[in-house]
């Protein structure tokens, strides 16, 4: 993640669960990434299909089923305690790829801030 300007100090990646308290990354670190990968396409291509689809499959089965948002999120989402998180892109109405990443901390509840996602996603897709 250096040469995405991001030095090892800045962020932590202990175990492939995200379950670690010494996990630590930020939003634009996760953009940074998924511009990295779509600008590589042997990368993005595969990423991109292991992703979940919004309104499809995955953790995104029964999100985001209407609307300009509906199959153009390819996104992971992110879920603890307090924390709801989505990240990866979304394919615009003038068939543009977006890079975002969105995290809700401190959050009661889950239900809000996945509604909170979905709307920004949506907005995103137009």
């Amino acid at each position: 993640m250096e040469h995405l300007g991001h030095l090892p100090q800045n962020y932590g990646i202990v175990d492939g669960s995200g379950l670690s308290n010494y996990n630590y990354v930020s939003p634009a670190l996760l953009v940074d990434f998924l511009r990295y990968a779509y600008a590589n396409p042997d990368i993005f291509r595969k990423l991109y299909e292991a992703l979940p689809i919004a309104g499809v499959d995955g953790t995104l089965k029964n999100r985001m089923k209407k609307g300009k948002a509906y199959k153009n999120i390819h996104a992971k989402t992110g879920t603890f305690t307090g924390i709801s998180c989505l990240a990866g892109y979304v394919r615009t109405s003038y068939n543009h790829f977006l890079a975002f990443a969105i995290m809700n901390q401190n959050t009661l509840s889950a239900a809000k801030a996945r509604t909170l996602q979905d709307m920004i996603c949506e907005e995103l897709a137009r």
